[in-house]
């Protein structure tokens, strides 16, 4: 009867399952081609570089991991849940961590976490950064001008002025809930229904 042997990787003692390597090792090699720590495994460091596609100084350097839908990389770490803010706060550990600032891009590219692509200011800061290099496009655009508008400001007065339950307003309406929760908070149409009072009006 054989002896069963030491997996082959450096100061691992696991038995031997096939190639010479134990379980979890196998199971890396398969599925990554190398014996070296996962992605899962990697200190926070590795982890973050790992994902990231690291070009010259001076190009983009995007991350390849999950993107958001608003188009900023996603990275859980010490510093939050933005990579590109992991990555300046990485090269700028004497810089303070308050959350009420923004890590702005140069480059324009949300992608990017290249640290020479970024630095830290203000909301104000980063509004004016926008409007001086012409981004605010379509998303400055108030109400029934904004391309992804669903109602119109006569629609929203008469929402705001409605009273009922907002589940009947939005069926009255033809709306989604989530509309009618908007325009009677005033986290949307702000600037339609500004002056007047809600629960006017007997529409249901």
């Amino acid at each position: 009867m054989s002896l069963s042997k030491e997996c082959s990787v450096s100061e691992c003692s696991n038995r031997v399952v096939a190639r010479n390597t134990c379980a979890k090792h196998y199971w890396r090699l398969s599925k990554y081609g190398s014996t070296e720590d996962t992605p899962r495994t990697m200190p926070e460091e590795d982890k973050f570089w790992h994902h990231t596609d690291k070009l010259s100084d001076d190009e983009c350097w995007e991350w390849k991991a999950y993107i958001s839908p608003d188009g900023y990389g996603k990275f859980k770490s010490t510093h939050g849940q933005l990579a590109h803010r992991y990555s300046f706060f990485h090269h700028n550990p004497s810089d303070d961590h308050d959350m009420s600032k923004l890590v702005m891009h140069s480059c324009d590219n949300r992608k990017c976490v290249n640290p020479n692509h970024l630095s830290l200011g203000t909301h104000k800061d980063n509004s004016g950064d926008m409007v001086k290099k012409g981004r605010q496009g379509t998303w400055e655009h108030k109400g029934s001008k904004h391309p992804r508008a669903k109602i119109n400001e006569a629609l929203a007065k008469n929402i705001y002025l409605a009273k009922g339950k907002y589940k009947e307003i939005a069926e009255y309406f033809n709306v989604n809930y989530s509309t009618v929760l908007d325009v009677k908070s005033g986290r949307r149409w702000r600037h339609a229904i500004e002056g007047m009072r809600r629960n006017t009006r007997e529409f249901v």
